[in-house]
């Protein structure tokens, strides 16, 4: 029976264990640049669409533009997630998130706007941008 004989094995695979963890590192670094621009881009159409005080009805507190954040970045099966979204609830006790999505779908008696899918149209090259400059910063380092 024949047997095979390699050298460098192990150095091999402690250089693939070192690539992982900093691609995991660049990966963050990449959500972490996406997500801040999808939070702007929110907080900018939703201010376009006059949800900052006073806002359209008069009624505004701004609570809803200022409670716009991302909840941490996760590992899931496909990947790392994190959700952007309007948290907390404003001052009388209502929550934000709730005034979002109406705002966004509307009701019987709100227009829908559509300021979530437009703000996220609005992230996209920016978000594409901030990524590709910190996967280049990865591919250099390495």
């Amino acid at each position: 029976m024949g047997s095979i004989y390699s050298s460098g094995i192990d150095d091999m695979i402690e250089e693939l264990e070192r690539l992982e963890e900093d691609v995991g590192q660049a990966l963050d670094d990449m959500m972490d640049a996406a997500l801040a621009e999808v939070e702007y881009s929110w907080r900018q159409s939703a201010q376009n669409h006059g949800f900052e005080p006073p806002g359209k009805s008069g009624k505004g507190t701004g609570s809803m533009i200022d409670s716009i954040g991302h909840t941490p970045i996760r590992k899931g099966r496909n990947g790392r997630y994190s959700e952007v979204l309007s948290g907390g609830k404003d001052e009388k006790g209502y929550p934000n998130d709730v005034k979002a999505f109406y705002q966004h779908a509307g009701t019987e008696n709100i227009y829908p706007t559509y300021w979530v899918e437009e703000a996220e149209a609005m992230a996209r090259p920016a978000v594409e941008r901030h990524q590709e400059m910190v996967w280049e910063k990865y591919i250099n380092k390495s």
